[in-house]
């Protein structure tokens, strides 16, 4: 039996087809559809749509 956390890379690409997907996936795991700051636990955040999401 397959661990529900443990996908195959044929899994992985059909779940996650493109990084917006992942991104989306990502977000909603981590806040719950409701982001919140890090450093200061505010939930009055802006998304910026001027620079590409997630950049390191």
């Amino acid at each position: 039996m397959q661990n529900p956390e443990t996908l195959s890379t044929f899994e992985f690409f059909r779940k996650f087809p493109d990084e917006e997907a992942a991104r989306k996936f990502l977000e909603n795991r981590r806040w719950g559809g409701q982001p919140v700051c890090g450093h200061c636990g505010s939930v009055s955040v802006t998304e910026c749509k001027d620079h590409k999401p997630m950049a390191y």
